[in-house]
């Protein structure tokens, strides 16, 4: 079980993701995919050739969303399984962020290993 993201406080780059925005995420049901690093462009959909990993079990523990990663048997998931100790897990998506970092309408495009992510 890996740490996603914090709810309902501000995160490392300063952006506060409400528990219902999360919740919603959670109830999915189904896995999201994800890649190592950040997209360019997350409203273009994902590149499958850069596949690495999927996220399920998405749930809310305390003030943290969580979830399991299992990595994929595709050449980015055997990258990630070499430095999956290294990273961390954040989501990537669009929606409109307030002055005070409260975001809101947002899609989730997918959940991406990062180095010291936010």
């Amino acid at each position: 079980t890996v740490e996603i993201q914090i709810v309902d406080l501000p995160n490392k780059n300063g952006r506060v993701y409400d528990r219902s925005i999360v919740d919603a995420i959670c109830r999915r049901g189904k896995p999201i995919f994800g890649c190592i690093g950040m997209p360019d462009d997350v409203k273009g959909g994902i590149n499958l050739t850069m596949l690495s990993h999927e996220v399920t079990e998405l749930r809310v523990e305390g003030n943290q969303m969580v979830g399991k990663v299992r990595t994929l048997n595709t050449p980015e998931g055997k990258k990630l399984e070499e430095m999956l100790s290294d990273v961390d897990f954040r989501m990537a998506g669009y929606g409109n962020i307030a002055e005070d970092g409260v975001v809101t309408n947002f899609t989730l495009h997918s959940i991406n290993a990062v180095m010291n992510g936010a």
